[in-house]
């Protein structure tokens, strides 16, 4: 750029006067430098601006909505009531809920024991899931028909089933003298037991 706008000062120069002296050629020269000088720094700084980002546009208008997601993986399931069940003296299915192959489970449950014997007795709990115990088997002690005879239990755990099947509330009672209360269980579905 320098070269070019030199070389077409310095023509104008000889051009309008062909008997042009060594200092007067010098004068004509240092002044087309100058003149390119500032033109080129004219030129860098217009180019330096063309590359500068401009000023944001105005927001654009907002995008279609997205399909629905897949349902997420939190179900709840709870059993029927029920005001009581006599005991057997033997291992008792007290209360259900379903439960799917391959799905996790956070199960609570509840239940009363209430001895009507006149000796005071041992009764147990646990939970299963799809035919497999969940949890140990929590004991209460019982007096004899009449004050500490009935106790609450209330048993919470997690787990996986491996088959189709249903979280149980299984009791057993050392009496046929006696009654379960209010057997309840429920289970809510979650995405991973952690």
């Amino acid at each position: 750029m320098v070269g070019l706008l030199c070389g077409v000062s310095l023509a104008l120069a000889l051009s309008s006067s062909p008997a042009v002296g060594a200092a007067d050629l010098a004068t004509k020269v240092t002044k087309a430098l100058k003149l390119a000088k500032k033109a080129n720094k004219k030129a860098d700084a217009a180019l330096a601006a063309s590359k500068q980002p401009g000023p944001a546009g105005p927001t654009g208008p907002a995008g279609p909505r997205g399909p629905a997601g897949p349902a997420g993986p939190s179900n709840g399931y709870a059993s029927a009531p029920v005001t009581s069940v006599t005991w057997t003296f033997s291992q008792q299915s007290l209360a259900t809920v379903p439960v799917q192959a391959g799905s996790s489970y956070i199960v609570n449950s509840y239940i009363v024991a209430d001895n009507n014997g006149g000796a005071a007795i041992t009764a147990t709990c646990w939970l299963r899931m799809a035919g497999a115990s969940l949890t140990n088997a929590t004991l209460v002690r019982l007096a004899a028909n009449g004050p500490g005879d009935s106790d609450a239990m209330a048993l919470t755990t997690g787990g996986t089933a491996t088959v189709d099947g249903t979280a149980e509330l299984r009791c057993t009672s050392l009496s046929s003298s006696g009654e379960w209360r209010d057997p309840m269980i429920t289970a809510i579905k979650v995405g991973s037991l952690n």
